[in-house]
């Protein structure tokens, strides 16, 4: 799967399912990209999936889908500039700007190929 796939599962799935529990505590981390700091969360081990979250929430949103895809995915949930801790540059806000910085992190973390959930 590549960019722009989408898990099979909604979050309103899972929430229905009552999962919430972390199979593992996500690790924090921030990447230094193109002159943005970019926090984000990581979880699990397989292959990449990238959880996006939508405007004026932040990484913790996807608590539960996060916690359902680390059992078989490596899951990572960046703060989008200006989100949670992430930076806030002076250069704006684009959805051009945050897709090159989600590009230039998913590089950083070496993966090629990912499936990418947004909300």
């Amino acid at each position: 799967m590549g960019i722009g796939d989408h898990a099979p599962e909604s979050i309103e799935e899972l929430r229905e399912r009552n999962i919430s529990t972390d199979v593992q505590a996500p690790q924090s981390h921030f990447a230094d990209l193109r002159g943005v700091r970019l926090h984000y969360l990581v979880a699990g081990q397989g292959d990449p999936v990238v959880l996006l979250h939508g405007y004026t929430q932040t990484s913790h949103w996807w608590r539960p889908l996060r916690a359902a895809r680390a059992k078989t995915h490596t899951v990572s949930a960046p703060d989008l500039r200006g989100a949670g801790p992430s930076s806030t540059p002076a250069d704006g806000y684009t959805k051009a700007a945050m897709a090159q910085d989600i590009h230039a992190l998913v590089r950083s973390l070496g993966h090629e190929r990912i499936r990418m959930v947004r909300a």
